[in-house]
């Protein structure tokens, strides 16, 4: 099984036991670097926090689909939309 999901993982915690770790060699993560624009235009986004609209323009940027986050309420005006950590591994179950 093969994946080329690319996504940004803005924090995370411990994989659930019921999800092999293993499973996850074959997602493609990416972990990208800040530049002047994304902070520039993370500042035009209608979000609550700051950190949130630099993650969702990392993301637009990067042409994730999606953000893997527990707090989706933050990323409402997310231009990329956002899964729950959970929801996310159960696809690599």
């Amino acid at each position: 099984m093969s994946y080329s999901t690319k996504v940004l993982v803005k924090s995370y915690s411990p994989v659930p036991a019921d999800v092999p770790f293993d499973s996850l060699k074959d997602c493609v993560l990416d972990i990208i670097a800040v530049g002047k624009t994304d902070i520039l235009n993370a500042m035009d986004f209608e979000m609550p926090d700051y950190e949130d609209a630099l993650a969702a323009q990392c993301a637009k940027r990067l042409k994730a689909e999606y953000i893997v986050t527990r707090n989706s309420t933050d990323f409402v005006n997310s231009p990329v939309p956002t899964a729950e950590p959970a929801d996310f591994l159960m696809q690599f179950k």
